[in-house]
Parts: structure tokens; C-alpha cells; sequence
């Protein structure tokens, strides 16, 4: 088969699914996904059992659906004291990988440089990150954090 694109050749698996194999092996509680071994609050079912029969019942639009980017937006201002524009200033993601993506892809151009940081020098930078400034064709400078503590008196 013909190659289409090398560019996810050096991808590997996320975190995320290295750490749920490792929880399934070991017998761990895994934090790194979504699978609680427990019920959600009765209220929540409850409620759901309520609104889930009035709809509606299809996929949101590409950005969000409308109501959601005006609660949002109306969060926001409450706590920010901005105005922000549902239609124009917001958009909802599937996800943080998939945000990450949008916002490398719409605002930085092929060659620009970013920052790819860790939380110390052992810690290898976001495995997502890596791959979604590969995609972008981005040119990475390394940045690693120094978290500071300070003894009070």
C-alpha cells in the first residue's frame, strides 16, 4: 500500500492507554480514563430520567451546541466580568487532545516555534503535545519548570 503521509510515523501510544494497560495488569484503580467502578449520584439518573425523552436527540453542531456556548459564556462573565461571545469566542471540543489540536492548527503557522515544557528534567514532555506540534509542523524549543517552594517562618 502506498504511504499517504509520514506524519504520524513516530507516534506511539498515549499515556493514557499505557497507563490503562498497566491498571488492568496490576489490578489498579485507574485515573487516567473514564471507568468508574461506581454508580453516578442518584440525582443525576434521576434527572436524566426526566429530561432525556424531550431531546434532542442528535449530534451537536461542530462548535457546540448553542445553549451550552451561552451557559458557558454566561459562567464566564459571572466569574470573570468579561463579556464573551458564544458565537464567536467559544468553541466546545470533544477533548483537551482534540482542543490542544484546534488551537496549535489555527494559530500558529508551519515553522513557528513553541514551547514544549515538563515539570522537571526526568519527566518527558506531554506524549499528545509531541505529536500534535509534529502535526502542526511546528518547530518545539524544550522548557523545563521549576516549581519553587519557600519555607514560611
Amino acid at each position: 500500500m502506498k504511504t499517504l503521509s509520514t506524519r504520524t510515523d513516530t507516534f506511539t501510544d498515549s499515556v493514557i492507554r499505557r497507563m490503562t494497560r498497566v491498571s488492568l495488569e496490576y489490578n489498579a484503580v485507574n485515573l487516567s480514563q473514564g471507568f468508574p467502578d461506581f454508580d453516578p449520584p442518584k440525582q443525576i439518573t434521576d434527572r436524566l430520567a426526566q429530561i432525556a425523552p424531550e431531546g434532542p436527540h442528535q449530534y451537536a453542531l461542530t462548535w457546540g451546541a448553542q445553549n451550552f456556548r451561552e451557559a458557558l459564556a454566561k459562567k464566564q462573565k459571572h466569574f470573570s466580568g468579561m463579556g464573551i461571545d458564544p458565537n464567536t469566542e467559544i468553541v466546545v471540543t470533544c477533548g483537551s487532545t482534540e482542543a490542544m489540536m484546534a488551537s496549535m492548527m489555527s494559530v500558529c503557522n508551519p515553522g513557528d516555534k513553541c514551547f514544549l515544557h515538563s515539570m522537571k528534567t526526568t519527566e518527558p514532555m506531554r506524549s499528545l503535545a509531541v505529536h500534535n506540534r509534529s502535526m502542526s509542523r511546528l518547530y518545539p524549543l524544550g522548557l523545563t519548570l521549576m516549581l519553587m517552594y519557600s519555607k514560611k517562618p
